[in-house]
């Protein structure tokens, strides 16, 4: 599957990133800008004062999402509904590239039983930003 417009709608969704273009420091301390980019697609790091369109916010989110993709549809052993990839596309986004790799349970959940909410709910819920994985559940089962 590949980040489309709902998932763009998803990620900068207040609930979850949101959308600055003026350049912020996120709660990491790392310089972040539009639907949470710390880097922008040739790979300069966002730095203080920045500031970018809409329109450049949406071409980054899209460029930069190609990694993310590809990360996590490698570790996908089943087809996904585009709920699901959604919020396993944002959990990648959050930790960043290479974190599926790692046999998250997440992961493992929504390739065995992604209809088992309560399980599914639980695992979010022992991962870190839990109001934003809170988010993310109820997306997923709305």
């Amino acid at each position: 599957m590949k980040a489309n417009k709902t998932t763009y709608d998803f990620i900068r969704s207040p609930a979850i990133e949101g959308e600055k273009l003026l350049a912020y420091k996120c709660t990491a301390g790392k310089w972040t800008i539009g639907a949470g980019l710390c880097f922008y697609p040739d790979g300069r790091a966002v730095k203080k004062g920045d500031i970018i369109t809409q329109k450049q916010s949406e071409l980054f989110f899209y460029a930069r999402a190609k990694e993310f993709e590809k990360d996590v549809n490698d570790n996908l052993t089943r087809e996904l509904t585009q709920k699901e990839w959604d919020v396993l596309f944002s959990i990648a986004w959050n930790y960043g590239t290479g974190w599926y790799k790692k046999g998250r349970l997440i992961v493992d959940q929504f390739n065995k039983n992604p209809k088992d909410f309560a399980e599914i709910k639980r695992i979010l819920l022992m991962m870190d930003n839990k109001n934003r994985r809170i988010n993310e559940f109820n997306y997923l089962t709305k």
